[in-house]
């Protein structure tokens, strides 16, 4: 932790980052500034995993109070350095990414000099590989330090909601224990808080006597929360994941079939130097380090950093789409043949990764082909054998998805879709008030034939 890089990422969030980048033009080398900041966030993480565990107890409350401490925003800020980094040095992108894999000494396994099993972390590397995607996923997606404000008074409200939704998104609390959860700083003026609490948050009034009741998270904003976001360090990302599923999902067969997207600002809501921010994740350098990650997890079984690296790859494919349209897909991402990697674990048994994990490389898998149908099959053929990926084609018909359709078909199936939806759904809220209002319908159907049957008399007088 190191209170001058702090300082110097406040100030840069403050002045706006295209004077900032100007005002660095001296600094040859901005990777020697950044580069500090890398190497804290590694020895944090070697700390986590319990790689330097003979130093004691100590050098955990250190990386706690340096990673949790929300007042000093010490791992954020260090975060923020290294988003410049590949900002910064956007013309050298290679450069930036191999001297990320040697802080984090995965540098060897990654040029091939040593075994993934037999590198400096030994049993602990599966445990510091889940920390490093996190941290690259950190550098992609937080964005709050470019963020596009109108006032101070916006920028400020805004924190506060995310404080509190992903505060009271694991469960409900206290409204005493979410205070003590949220920065001081954002908890200063008590009608901003209110206002904040009214709108993310219902009160769950108390059960019995010794219960004060807790506030609880609006259904709807579940859907707006990322379990790999910075926000979310305390809890782990797939019990998260887990919670966040079962509240969008309406039964439990359907959260198994839920797919959690990648909350990312778009680049009209930030600085305009800040919307290639993920082009790093688009060089092949990159790509080749996504596809030698998925190999592992394949070749040994290993899901304890597949899920995330999943949401990664979703991450880096959303980036694509907002910055370079929805048709969009990385060209480094079919040169390397990761498609067939996410079939193999799309079709995996169910005793080796779990359902969760399958459901999110299938659901790539689709995205994938969509974007570019010909290249991606042609891959798989050339992998698997025509037959196999024509019983993957027969396996999505018969679930519903006809993954050879082009665009304007599946868009076009789409609107029919959700107009049928529609429907059905005013169907059943016509039959309910029809029937919550019976009485009122037999009314005025006895009153009109009462008139009918009045006039019948009158003609015949």
């Amino acid at each position: 932790m190191n209170p001058v890089h702090t300082l110097y990422s406040f100030l840069i969030e403050k002045i706006g980052l295209d004077k900032a980048l100007n005002a660095t033009q001296d600094c040859t080398d901005f990777l020697k500034v950044s580069d500090f900041s890398l190497r804290s966030v590694v020895l944090c993480s070697q700390i986590d995993v319990g790689f330097w565990v003979r130093n004691g107890m100590s050098v955990l409350h250190q990386s706690s109070y340096y990673k949790n401490n929300a007042e000093l925003s010490s791992y954020s800020r260090d975060i923020h350095l290294n988003q410049l980094s590949f900002l910064r040095d956007d013309d050298d992108l290679p450069r930036v990414i191999y001297n990320m894999l040697d802080r984090w000494e995965l540098l060897d396994w990654f040029s091939g000099a040593a075994d993934y099993d037999h590198t400096v972390y030994d049993d602990k590397v599966a445990a510091i590989t889940q920390q490093f995607i996190a941290f690259v996923y950190q550098v992609l997606t937080e964005r709050q330090f470019f963020k596009k404000y109108s006032s101070a008074k916006e920028k400020r409200m805004d924190n506060i909601k995310n404080a509190l939704i992903y505060n009271l998104c694991i469960k409900p609390l206290s409204y005493s224990r979410l205070l003590r959860s949220v920065p001081d700083y954002l908890t200063e003026d008590s009608s901003e808080l209110e206002s904040a609490l009214e709108e993310v948050s219902d009160f769950v009034e108390p059960k019995g006597l010794a219960d004060s009741g807790v506030l609880k998270l609006k259904d709807h904003l579940y859907s707006k929360i990322d379990p790999l976001k910075l926000l979310n360090m305390e809890n782990e990302f797939e019990t998260t994941a887990k919670i966040i599923k079962t509240h969008l999902a309406k039964d439990k067969i359907s959260a198994t079939k839920i797919v959690l997207h990648p909350q990312i600002l778009p680049p009209s809501q930030l600085d305009e130097k800040a919307a290639e921010l993920g082009k790093f994740t688009r060089c092949d350098v990159f790509a080749k380090l996504i596809y030698k990650l998925l190999q592992v997890c394949i070749d040994k079984q290993e899901g304890t950093f597949l899920y995330e690296l999943l949401h990664l790859i979703h991450g880096i494919f959303k980036d694509d789409e907002l910055c370079n349209g929805k048709d969009s897909l990385p060209q480094a991402y079919l040169s390397k043949p990761i498609c067939n990697l996410l079939l193999s674990i799309a079709n995996s048994k169910a005793d080796v990764f779990s359902e969760y994990v399958m459901r999110k490389a299938d659901f790539l898998l689709e995205h994938m082909i969509l974007k570019r149908p010909a290249e991606v099959f042609d891959s798989l053929i050339t992998s698997f054998g025509r037959q196999y990926v024509d019983d993957y084609k027969t396996r999505k018909m018969n679930q519903g998805v006809n993954i050879e359709e082009d665009e304007k078909a599946r868009k076009k199936r789409l609107i029919k879709k959700r107009q049928e939806k529609l429907m059905a759904k005013f169907n059943t809220q016509q039959s309910k008030f029809m029937k919550e209002n019976e009485y009122q319908f037999s009314s005025q159907a006895g009153c009109l034939l009462y008139t009918s049957d009045a006039a019948d008399d009158g003609e015949s007088v």
